[in-house]
């Protein structure tokens, strides 16, 4: 069964992971805070996108993680 949260679907969300630039990005949310990650993901798969975004904020304002969400927000 396919979740979505509003647009965005898992199927999104795990061909985003496996770019190159959601690599990139989920080595540094892992060496950030695995608590924090562990977090988002069950967020994120109960539906709660904006949770898990949220869980993970410090981490995704880093200059380097904004960089690879505007890649992979391309």
């Amino acid at each position: 069964m396919e979740q979505n949260s509003g647009n965005f679907s898992m199927q999104d969300a795990m061909r985003l992971a496996k770019s190159p630039a959601g690599q990139q990005l989920m080595e540094m949310i892992k060496k950030a805070d695995s608590a924090k990650l562990q977090q988002a993901l069950n967020q994120f798969r109960s539906g709660d996108a904006e949770g898990a975004k949220n869980a993970l904020g410090e981490i995704l304002n880093d200059p380097k993680a904004k960089q690879l969400l505007n890649q992979i927000g391309k």
